[in-house]
């Protein structure tokens, strides 16, 4: 029993150092640079970028130390006769070796920073359009949503089309069927949308494709079948402006200002992330910049 117990306490006393053992090795591996031996040890309580720049001007202030080294060690060879030990020779050895690992590792601490430079530039060209809420934005509240484009057609039936008992679509003219937006309760789910105007009621709606959503940070998950919903984002949304070289979306190619600048907006918008929210967002701007401006819309 003697011989087990004493067994048992060293097998255990062996894993505590074998765990301590690896967290110090892990500890050293995750460090960028292992420092040079008996000149400069590399700083490992700071961020590893900061811990970096700090390293660079530790060795920067080594090389002194460095070759006061190696001076040492000249003088002290060329004191010496003839019949001192061979160790003086070594001494300088070491030191020029050392001076030699200095200079090296201060090349690569360099070429790590720049490479860290040109990653934090390309970052900050990034960050404008990384940056904002986390979760997808909601519709502006000018925005009305219908659970289906049977109830977007029911409370007016002049957008739906002519034959709608059979085609079941509501009318206008189309602008891009590659919206796209997500919904702030389900942000997983990227649904894309069909933008349409009716002249006739000067209305702008969005009404959900039939294509299968997208879930792209759940690859397994499926969405239940539902109708499709339809979103009305403008009412009364008529551009009256003649051509004007002054702003970008005046009649160009079409006669109706209105056609022109959806037109512009389906060409800058509809690609981007959550696009629908952008042209919502954009309508409204439309609609009240004019309003305080006197301009009719």
């Amino acid at each position: 029993m003697k011989w087990l117990r004493t067994h048992s306490e060293q097998g255990r006393l062996d894993v505590e150092q074998a765990y301590g053992r690896g967290v110090y090795d892990g500890r050293r591996a995750s460090l960028a640079f292992g420092g040079v031996n008996g000149l400069v040890s590399f700083p490992s309580e700071e961020r590893q970028h900061e811990a970096v720049i700090s390293y660079e001007g530790r060795l920067l202030d080594a090389l002194p130390r460095a070759y006061d080294q190696i001076r040492i060690a000249r003088s002290d060879l060329g004191n010496s006769s003839s019949t001192s030990p061979p160790g003086d020779d070594e001494r300088l050895t070491m030191a020029e070796n050392a001076r030699d690992e200095l200079v090296n590792e201060l090349e690569r601490v360099r070429v790590w920073l720049d490479g860290f430079v040109r990653s934090a530039e390309e970052y900050a060209a990034l960050r404008p359009r990384r940056r904002g809420v986390i979760l997808p934005p909601a519709l502006p509240s000018s925005a009305r949503r219908y659970e289906s484009i049977e109830a977007f057609v029911a409370e007016d039936r002049a957008r739906g089309v002519r034959d709608w008992e059979t085609r079941k679509v509501a009318g206008g003219a189309d602008f891009g069927y590659d919206w796209t937006w997500q919904d702030p309760e389900r942000p997983w789910v990227i649904s894309e949308w069909r933008v349409s105007y009716i002249d006739e009621l000067e209305e702008v709606y969005a009404c959900e494709s039939a294509v299968a959503r997208h879930t792209p940070y759940i690859s397994f998950d499926r969405e239940d079948e539902r109708p499709r919903a339809v979103w009305l984002l403008a009412s009364h949304f008529k551009i009256k402006r003649g051509r004007d070289p002054d702003v970008p979306w005046a009649p160009r190619f079409s006669s109706s200002p209105t056609w022109e600048f959806l037109s512009e907006k389906q060409h800058d918008l509809m690609r981007q992330r959550n696009s629908l929210v952008l042209l919502a967002d954009a309508l409204l701007e439309a609609q009240s910049g004019q309003a305080h401006s006197g301009t009719e819309i």
